[in-house]
């Protein structure tokens, strides 16, 4: 059934007649021009049912951005049929729309024919909206005269009892167009009604901010163009706040309205736009994999800038400041939820939601200091936009750290060390990190999660930027994120994390993730690319084999070449130095049921452990120029 507002007597039918109608097909717009959606069908079927019986409304519809049915007002959009059970001669509308406008359509159902009284009645029976943080996932029905209630669908497929009971709540996510069935019995027979999982998400919006690998930098703009075309319905909130349909390079410079975030300082869009420091982005990829599943729209918000620190983000007072990056950001957003009805947070309750997609902090590595300050300030930026807008954080953990190009790193493995302790306060500041020292503190911590790129190829003769094929696969994996974490999906989002190490002997190292982790591709003191490395009072103690726990899937054991008496850290991290192509061997989850496309490859484990050699943090040092904004 299609919602509380159907009748009682709907679920009273002997017999159905159908007449329809629907909406011409109009001469083809000028080009350019969005028009109303068009209704090619709506119909209903069978023609004649049985008292009880089931008739499904069906439909096919072009360029509607949400489609409902009345009586009733239930959305609809993403579904092409639904089944309902009139107790009386009623007409159905469809409605589609979208910014241009409506179409409608009708199917009136006769029905003929009165059900024994004497049976019991279902009034309503809910549809469940599923998944939207914040949300009811609860089924619901009012019934009279019944005896026995029973409830039959995904995961009670063998029907369970739910008699004396007004509401059920799935234990695991549904997906769309799911349906459930309620039977309800007295001695003069059994009724029942069927209702459906509405689709998730009507319009999804991501926030893209951060630097330049948000940005994207790794190929020219004409050659982002070709690199990945955006599905329909994936549109942009430009630079010149014009929204359109999305493309790389996403963050693109042409009629910049918020100079703060322009990445061309200093020089001219044409400059910037033919000098390979705009390309793809992971955003438009992103889009597509999210849009591929909700069936829905996708609003991208572009709002990097390249070489930002986290301090230059820090929230103003006024959190629509446009001169500000933070400020800029919440802005632009703030106008998808006026000007498309697409918050990315929750204040319009089911309409739609969305999160800020945030990769940044290879600048905080310019200094110790920068550096040491990177978890404070970050998380105040993240609390700023979870408190203004509303929105869950999926970040982005640093990437491989590659040559510098400076006389003093040339092949980048100080800044690496940087790297690496702006990654551990990365993974500590997401949900599911499964700290050494215990599991997040804070709600704001919970909605925070981490994807992982450090086995990702950098571009070509680049030290820090990912390539465009990394970046694509970077969209799919801010998906596969959203999907797991605020979508409720069955899918493996996630990746492996770590849950504690600890020493089993002398000389035997164990560390545990949450699930199982693929085997190296060797035993050897370079397993898994080299990422281990282990310490104990400072000093770095040598490994003489690493392997995966014959006896248990989820642990790595470390054979160290000496024995030692005291407590060990652990670093696991990606080595310094360009990467041209996906680092395989990597501890990954074990299974996943949509690994990299043309790969068996899944989720890797976010790199950990801070430790550092024989380096001291005090020559950590390279004082790179900051932008004024940075400066306190």
């Amino acid at each position: 059934m299609i919602g509380d507002r159907l009748r009682p007597r709907w679920w009273m039918l002997v017999a159905v007649t159908l007449v329809g109608c629907v909406t011409l097909e109009p001469f083809p717009p000028p080009p350019g021009i969005e028009v109303a959606p068009v209704i090619s069908a709506f119909v209903a079927s069978p023609d004649v049912v049985d008292a009880g019986g089931a008739v499904t409304l069906s439909w096919s519809v072009s360029g509607a951005a949400s489609l409902r049915i009345e009586p009733g007002g239930v959305d609809v959009t993403g579904l092409d049929e639904v089944t309902v059970f009139p107790g009386s001669t009623t007409t159905f509308t469809l409605v589609a729309l979208n910014g241009a406008g409506h179409s409608t359509s009708e199917t009136t159902v006769s029905v003929q024919g009165v059900v024994d009284p004497e049976l019991p009645v279902i009034s309503t029976f809910d549809p469940v909206t599923l998944v939207n943080p914040g949300l009811s996932n609860t089924l619901r029905w009012v019934v009279q005269g019944a005896e026995r209630l029973t409830l039959f669908g995904p995961g009670v497929e063998g029907g369970v009892d739910v008699t004396g009971e007004t509401a059920w709540g799935p234990s695991s996510a549904l997906p769309p167009g799911a349906v459930f069935r309620l039977v309800a019995t007295n001695v003069h027979g059994s009724v029942e009604a069927m209702t459906f999982a509405s689709r998730e998400v009507a319009t999804f919006s991501v926030l893209v901010a951060g630097q330049s690998n948000a940005q994207g930098v790794n190929v020219s703009a004409s050659e982002a163009l070709a690199a990945i075309a955006a599905q329909p319905g994936v549109r942009m909130l430009g630079n010149d706040y014009v929204w359109k349909a999305a493309y790389e390079p996403l963050d693109d410079c042409i009629d910049q309205v918020d100079e703060v975030s322009a990445d061309y300082r200093g020089g001219s869009c044409s400059s910037f736009a033919t000098s390979n420091t705009s390309g793809v982005s992971f955003g438009v990829s992103l889009g597509n994999n999210v849009s591929a599943v909700t069936r829905g729209e996708v609003l991208l918000i572009p709002s990097a800038r390249g070489g930002s620190s986290a301090n230059a983000w820090r929230p103003p007072s006024d959190p629509y400041r446009t001169d500000r990056l933070f400020g800029s950001a919440a802005n632009r957003a703030r106008l998808a939820a006026v000007e498309q009805g697409a918050p990315l947070g929750h204040v319009y309750a089911d309409a739609s939601f969305g999160a800020v997609a945030w990769f940044q902090g290879e600048t905080d590595t310019s200094d110790i200091d920068q550096t040491d300050r990177y978890y404070a300030r970050t998380d105040a930026v993240f609390d700023g936009f979870q408190q203004v807008l509303g929105a869950p954080i999926i970040l982005a953990q640093l990437s491989r750290r590659g040559p510098t190009g400076a006389s003093d790193d040339p092949d980048g493995a100080k800044r690496n060390l940087l790297y690496q302790r702006v990654r551990e306060m990365q993974r500590r500041m997401a949900a599911g990190a499964l700290m050494l020292d215990g599991e997040p503190s804070s709600e704001a911590e919970a909605r925070r999660h981490l994807v992982v790129t450090h086995d990702l190829p950098l571009a070509d003769g680049d030290g820090r930027h990912l390539s465009a094929d990394a970046q694509i696969e970077l969209g799919r994996r801010f998906s596969l994120a959203i999907r797991e974490h605020l979508l409720g999906q069955s899918v493996d989002g996630t990746g492996p994390r770590l849950v504690g190490v600890e020493k089993a002997s002398l000389t035997v190292v164990r560390v545990r993730a949450d699930r199982g982790i693929t085997a190296p591709a060797s035993s050897g003191a370079s397993a898994y690319s080299g990422y281990f490395a282990v310490f104990s009072s400072g000093k770095q103690i040598p490994v003489s084999g690493i392997q995966r726990d014959p006896n248990d899937a989820r642990v790595v054991l470390i054979t160290l070449g000496e024995s030692v008496g005291g407590a060990v850290e652990v670093r696991y991290m990606p080595p310094a130095g360009a990467l041209g192509e996906v680092a395989a061997d990597v501890i990954r989850s074990l299974t996943c049921s949509e690994p990299m496309p043309g790969t068996s490859l899944c989720l890797p484990m976010p790199a950990f452990g801070v430790a550092t050699d024989a380096e001291t943090a005090s020559t950590l040092r390279f004082f790179e120029q900051f932008d004024d904004l940075d400066r306190e």
